[in-house]
């Protein structure tokens, strides 16, 4: 599941938004992270359903990662208030939106605090391939994450899923004869 861990690996992600919607049955939030982070670390096997979870979401999240970037291409940034509509078109709770944008305005040459500036209103100096670069860096991992799930449908034959807690799982102790 080396493509699995990539996935929650990335900068990009907020783990423990995902986490919880993984885990909806943990008792805590704090749980559902420590528990897909132990999974991410290699301290213990991801389960069956863990696996068929994480792939169902990550696709839907690639979705909308795709959703986002068509509504940025449509954005017409020449109209007044339409960079303050990025804030709300790039906002989802699994993203971390500050590296992506501090990716973005490396590539534009800019730096954060400008083009966050820029996107609040008080600065309308950023360039016009500003959005385009920014639906190209939301499609770019939505592509990325599409290919890591199809790597991890391939890696899903040789992997040992954990069989659960206590008697059923792998670690259980064998009696002596």
């Amino acid at each position: 599941m080396k493509s699995l861990i990539d996935i929650l690996r990335h900068p990009y992600l907020l783990l423990n938004r995902v986490a919880e919607r993984i885990y909806p049955d943990a008792k805590s939030p704090v749980a559902a992270h420590q528990r897909l982070r132990s999974r991410r670390n290699k301290i213990h096997f991801f389960e069956l359903s863990d696996y068929e979870k994480l792939r169902d979401e990550f696709s839907a999240f690639a979705d909308e990662l795709d959703q986002i970037a068509q509504n940025l291409e449509a954005l017409n940034p020449s109209t007044p208030g339409a960079l303050q509509e990025v804030m709300h078109i790039t906002t989802h709770p699994w993203v971390k939106k500050k590296l992506v944008l501090t990716k973005v305005a490396e590539k534009c040459e800019l730096t954060y605090y400008t083009v966050y500036d820029g996107l609040r209103g008080k600065n309308q100096s950023l360039p016009k391939k500003f959005v385009p670069t920014l639906a190209r860096e939301y499609t770019g991992f939505a592509g990325w994450l599409r290919k890591r799930l199809e790597r991890a449908e391939k890696e899903k034959e040789k992997y040992r899923f954990g069989l659960g807690k206590g008697g059923a799982g792998h670690r259980k102790k064998r009696k002596k004869k």
